[in-house]
């Protein structure tokens, strides 16, 4: 994504455009990192993946309303949609060639039909309070402050 172009000022000077790569999923613990996306677990042989509404280009998940098309205009469509399929492929870093696949496909074709992955729509969101990982630490450090009479 580029929200800001490249720009020329009227004195001359270069403002190169700002970049943000959106589709970047970090690799860490969630209990290292609230911005973790996905973490590989060998000794399970898990794989947790978070993946954001917005990557899977959802527009509204209360109703399941994904992008679809455009409107006949310049405004994008939007349907709702049954939920997701997802296949998983494992690539040979040194070959890059697929060493697996999930769902396995029978015969010639590599994917089997993989199940929809859906989830319940909602009125009204369900929350609950959770503090953040470092909320203790915060704490103590703001306790830490000595106390001052007020500003004069």
């Amino acid at each position: 994504m580029t929200p800001n172009r490249r720009t020329i000022g009227r004195d001359g000077v270069v403002f190169p455009a700002q970049r943000i790569e959106r589709n970047l999923l970090r690799h860490a613990r969630e209990s290292e990192t609230t911005l973790a996306d996905w973490f590989a677990d060998t000794t399970t042989g898990t794989i947790e993946i978070r993946i954001p509404w917005g990557m899977l280009h959802v527009l509204d998940p209360s109703s399941r309303q994904v992008l679809f098309g455009t409107s006949g205009g310049r405004h994008p469509g939007h349907r709702t949609t049954e939920g997701f399929r997802f296949v998983i492929e494992s690539v040979d870093a040194r070959t890059g060639e697929a060493v697996d696949r999930l769902p396995r496909g029978e015969g010639t074709t590599p994917f089997a039909r993989p199940p929809v992955w859906s989830w319940p729509t909602w009125e009204a969101p369900r929350w609950y309070a959770e503090p953040k990982p470092l909320f203790d630490a915060m704490r103590e450090a703001f306790a830490s402050i000595p106390e001052q009479g007020p500003p004069r």
